[in-house]
């Protein structure tokens, strides 16, 4: 026999906008990754290649990870880009900034510099995370003005390994309807255009 699924009700959100929504509901994306992580903290979380996080070494690892993030001067509200390929990294950079209320705004790892520039203003990225070997895709210093100092030093001079040894940071305290990410288009018919997503969605 299946089990029943679960009830949904009709909330307002948004403002005057009628959502339908789960009746029982983790309030963020960490809260929904808390539940997994106190239920299954020896299984694999993410398995990349020979590299496999357990839900609770994936926990160690996003705690330091927003640690790392915050002390470079990132801060709720603060988009934070990820030029990083499909690997534990990405899912590790991601899952902390959702942790610490930074928003994370997710760049095609192809996207040309101009596209780049374009998307980073656009969302006035405070900090961008990325691949080393993706460093030459990057836009010249002003293209995207409200990366700050010394964020704007996390992808060239701190390395991931480094974020990794910060002092963990605990969980910000977040709203259903705060941002949690920024999603472009590819831009291929016009100007890329950002989706917001939020920890509701």
């Amino acid at each position: 026999m299946s089990a029943a699924p679960p009830a949904m009700r009709h909330e307002v959100h948004f403002g005057d906008r009628l959502v339908r929504c789960f009746a029982d509901r983790p309030a963020s994306v960490d809260a929904l990754l808390q539940r997994s992580i106190a239920r299954h903290g020896r299984r694999d979380a993410v398995v990349d290649g020979a590299v496999r996080l357990s839900f609770a070494r994936l926990d160690a690892q996003i705690a330091a990870v927003a640690g790392g993030l915050r002390a470079q001067g990132l801060r709720k509200g603060d988009r934070l880009a990820l030029m990083i390929g499909n690997r534990w990294q990405f899912v590790t950079a991601l899952l902390a900034a959702l942790r610490v209320g930074i928003i994370a705004v997710p760049l095609n790892v192809r996207a040309s510099a101009p596209e780049l520039a374009q998307i980073l203003d656009d969302c006035g990225a405070a900090g961008i995370l990325f691949d080393q070997a993706l460093r030459d895709r990057l836009p010249p210093s002003g293209a995207a003005p409200a990366l700050r100092e010394p964020v704007e030093r996390v992808p060239g001079e701190v390395c991931f390994d480094d974020l990794l040894a910060a002092a963990p940071a605990p969980p910000a305290r977040l709203d259903e309807e705060d941002v949690a990410i920024i999603l472009y288009t590819s831009g291929t018919t016009g100007r890329p255009k950002g989706a917001m997503l939020t920890q509701l969605n």
